[in-house]
């Protein structure tokens, strides 16, 4: 299958043990057979031909996402667009892409998405090459600022030792990994 299956993998907790959570773009022939790109989890402990339950649905390659486990287990998800479309990031345990908000920004490809905490997010732009942090606070999330270059993703490293605690935001972009202050 040519299509494509989104570019994070993550974890989520459930009351019946974890449950992976991945994204799966509408050129997929899973897409395809249903009607449109989704985010769904799988059970890791479930046979190979498990059905996935689907958390949301209408997407066109949710490749960025991430989870804030804090104050409550809240699915981000940045989509990309095609043609006419438009990117869009919005809560995908809340609602479907339709109802999720236009990022604003044109030609993008979000790429990579880190949840700094319940209000703020990195995001990792495939075209632009951009780490750009988001305000997800309030009830339309908002561009802040460019933090940095990166290409395909980004993550923290803790580089404190044991009694320090300090973190930076890594990203990797087409030559090397970068280094940036952390959050």
């Amino acid at each position: 299958d040519d299509g494509a299956v989104g570019g994070q993998l993550r974890v989520l907790p459930d009351t019946d043990g974890e449950r992976l959570l991945l994204g799966i773009g509408q050129l997929t022939e899973w897409a395809r057979a249903n009607g449109s790109g989704a985010m769904i989890t799988l059970d890791p402990s479930g046979p190979p031909e498990q059905e996935p339950t689907v958390v949301s649905s209408g997407y066109i390659n949710p490749f960025a996402f991430d989870v804030v486990t804090a104050p409550d287990a809240a699915l981000w998800v940045a989509d990309n667009a095609v043609g006419d479309d438009v990117e869009r990031i919005g809560r995908a345990d809340l609602a479907d892409r339709d109802d999720h908000s236009a990022s604003g920004v044109d030609d993008r490809a979000p790429a990579s998405m880190l949840a700094l905490d319940d209000e703020t997010l990195l995001i990792c732009g495939f075209l632009d090459g951009e780490l750009q942090r988001w305000d997800v606070g309030a009830a339309t999330p908002s561009f802040v600022e460019t933090v940095g270059p990166c290409l395909t993703g980004v993550t923290t490293v803790d580089v404190g030792g044991e009694s320090g605690g300090a973190q930076i935001i890594v990203t990797a972009t087409a030559d090397a990994l970068v280094a940036l202050p952390g959050p």
